[in-house]
């Protein structure tokens, strides 16, 4: 790949006046205080309640969210991610003193401190499945590590990306430290060229590619939150009336438009029927259909699901009827296998599928079958085994007897693995991503054995520093105590000499 992957527009590109502007802004943000950052996070937290009909409607219009969810998935935990950092943000970002009890012998009176810096302008290319939830908390991150913001809003969110810039205006959060771009498609690649210090970028794991190839080529760090297939394990012990109330609702919420929807589900052999008797009964009860935002969905699922039924897959849901408008709905398959083309392809509608096993380790090997490392779910009443199978499988989420909520927790990291992509956002590990650790060292004496000889022959400091290192690391007490003799000697030798 080269540079032409992304091709830019002439049309498509980010001023340089506007960065000039941003980057003195910047400088001015970072300059202040950590506290007076964060009052106005807390400004942006306390307008939320008043704005929960703006958003509501904006969301309603752009992807058909309903009001519950409004609140539940994107007011909460937009609020969640403010209230934690003006509770922890300056704790996690004071400068850290390096302990006496770590500095080497060679370095003794050497004082450090590590601090942490803004990166500067932070490129953010926003998502539209969560558009308050996930570009608000990344956004607020970045103001409050002393960042300044370009964001790029999905353009199949733009009302909503409408009533976060009224959001942001409305608590002095002025566009020259939040610039939002037009919700186009075409200004994504145009971030990647921008003057720019950092991209948080959440999407497909294909331009999540393409995105890195560019920004590798320019030494810009990022970090990519991609597409996930994940994966809920059922173990025999599982209580099977909370794993399949687990299971729907890890399928059907936000449409199944949800980067850590339940896809891949490994249930006991012998617990298959009593699953699919639940989830039936679910659906009889709690059926509803809404529009998906892409349009490429219907087509791709029909094709996959004909795959599988094509190798013994079998659809649970729709019992009958058209498979591409069921897709708007719910579409489950069962008697799947972990090698069929829908278990490695990303989806991004209420789809997911069953996988039966007789051995818990046949599961695991199953779940790993998979290149994508976002989250999974464990339901069962055994903890420990639980945490157990989770040491085996790489991704950046596990979670028991809970499916798609923990996400929210604003107190924890976020990202993947694999083709799930790198780096964490939210939590102190995602604060922490964006800026960068200074260490600044200083030294309290004028002794240099590294370099400043002590006699009249730097011979001398030779024998000096080997006595130093047979000190400090032969393994045993009595080779130790030679060494420092041996060492006190040389030092005594070097001066008199000097």
């Amino acid at each position: 790949m080269n540079a032409s992957v992304i091709p830019v527009s002439s049309r498509f590109r980010v001023d340089p006046a506007i960065t000039t502007r941003m980057r003195n802004a910047q400088e001015r943000w970072a300059a202040r205080p950590v506290s007076e950052r964060l009052q106005y996070i807390r400004k942006l937290r306390h307008a939320l309640p008043g704005m929960q009909t703006a958003f509501a409607e904006a969301l309603q219009a752009d992807i058909h969210k309903p009001l519950g969810e409004t609140i539940a998935a994107e007011l909460l935990p937009v609020a969640g991610a403010c209230r934690f950092l003006e509770k922890r943000a300056h704790g996690i970002l004071k400068p850290r003193s390096v302990s006496w009890r770590d500095v080497p012998v060679w370095l003794m009176g050497e004082k450090d401190i590590v601090m942490r810096r803004p990166r500067g302008l932070v490129g953010i290319i926003g998502t539209w499945n969560y558009p308050l939830y996930l570009n608000g908390a990344q956004i607020v991150h970045a103001l409050a590590a002393g960042n300044g913001v370009i964001w790029k809003p999905s353009e199949i969110a733009p009302r909503t990306a409408q009533v976060m810039t009224d959001w942001f205006r409305q608590c002095d959060i002025s566009d020259d430290l939040v610039h939002v771009l037009p919700a186009e498609r075409e200004w994504g690649p145009a971030v990647a060229e921008a003057d720019i210090d950092y991209v948080v970028f959440t999407g497909h794991d294909t331009t999540g590619r393409r995105l890195a190839t560019r920004l590798g080529e320019r030494l810009i760090p990022s970090t990519l939150e991609l597409s996930g297939h994940d994966a809920c394990l059922v173990l025999p012990d599982a209580n099977l009336d909370l794993t399949s109330r687990g299971i729907y609702f890890g399928v059907t919420v936000n449409a199944g438009q949800t980067c850590v929807a339940a896809r891949r589900i490994f249930v006991p052999k012998n617990l298959l029927g009593d699953i699919e008797q639940k989830l039936l009964k679910l659906h009889e009860k709690n059926a509803s259909s809404r529009p998906l935002a892409m349009s490429s969905q219907p087509t791709l699922i029909k094709r996959l699901v004909e795959q599988a039924q094509s190798r013994g897959g079998k659809v649970l849901i729709p019992a009958q009827g058209n498979l591409e408008d069921a897709v708007q709905s719910l579409v489950i398959l069962s008697q799947v296998r972990p090698d069929m083309e829908i278990c490695k392809e990303a989806l991004f509608a209420p789809v997911a599928m069953l996988i039966p096993y007789q051995d818990v380790n046949d599961a695991i090997q199953g779940i790993r079958q998979s290149d994508y490392g976002l989250a999974m779910s464990i339901f069962t009443q055994d903890r420990q085994q639980a945490r157990t199978i989770a040491a085996q499988l790489p991704c950046g989420l596990v979670t028991v007897n809970d499916i798609v909520a923990a996400v929210g927790h604003p107190a924890t990291p976020f990202g993947g693995v694999g083709r799930s992509g790198w780096g964490v956002t939210h939590g102190p590990e995602g604060l922490l991503e964006m800026t960068v650790p200074q260490v600044f060292s200083y030294r309290t004496n004028s002794w240099r054995p590294h370099f400043d000889p002590m006699g009249s022959s730097p011979v001398t400091n030779d024998e000096v520093l080997s006595q130093m290192l047979r000190w400090d690391h032969s393994p045993t007490f009595w080779q130790r105590t030679k060494s420092l003799f041996g060492m006190i000697g040389a030092t005594r030798r070097a001066m008199k000499k000097k």
